[in-house]
């Protein structure tokens, strides 16, 4: 009777997951309006949970906050983005059932969150055009769109004209450097 009550507590304690937080670790700091990494370790892959949810809790929050769903056991790291909340200390998350948020499979050490860079503006990046990328093709032959502004009567006659301008004004540039010394 005691080895099948032994066997069966084996079975039940077994099936518990396994699941050891990592990242944050105590007194870790995250920051407000931040994107945020946790990891954590699995013991037995075959039979611990295959996905959670993960809930932020403490500092002084009356409830905890989703902060993200169905997170892959396997994947073991995970990144979000920190919701808007207050900066604070005791701070903790807790890896916990998708359906069940009161099964708890790992909870953290407490850490704290400061406050962080609000951003203010976006920022942009200029995408060149199909005809300003051929003009940086190699030998490629595309007709100008746009006048030279520094070409004198001479280069805008065309031909070897157009060659010479430039040369002359660097040239130019340069005896006024070297007279300059």
């Amino acid at each position: 009777m005691y080895t099948a009550l032994l066997a069966a507590l084996t079975l039940v304690t077994g099936a518990a997951a396994e699941i050891t937080i990592l990242y944050p670790y105590a007194g870790a700091t995250w920051f407000m309006n931040d994107s945020v990494p946790f990891n954590w370790t699995v013991g037995n892959p075959a039979t611990d949970a295959k996905e959670f949810r993960v809930l932020l809790s403490g500092g002084g929050m009356a409830t905890p906050q989703e902060i993200a769903q169905e997170v892959p056991a396997s994947s073991l790291e995970y990144r979000v983005l920190l919701p808007q909340i207050n900066a604070g200390d005791g701070f903790s998350i807790s890896f916990v059932n998708t359906t069940n948020e009161g099964q708890v499979f790992a909870k953290s050490n407490a850490f704290k969150i400061e406050p962080g860079v609000t951003p203010t503006t976006t920022s942009s990046i200029a995408i060149p055009s199909a005809t300003s990328a051929i003009n940086n093709i190699p030998n490629a032959s595309v007709a100008p769109t746009s006048a030279n502004p520094f070409a004198s009567a001479s280069a805008k006659a065309g031909g070897a004209a157009q060659m010479a301008a430039p040369v002359v004004a660097a040239g130019a540039i340069a005896a006024a450097i070297i007279a300059a010394i």
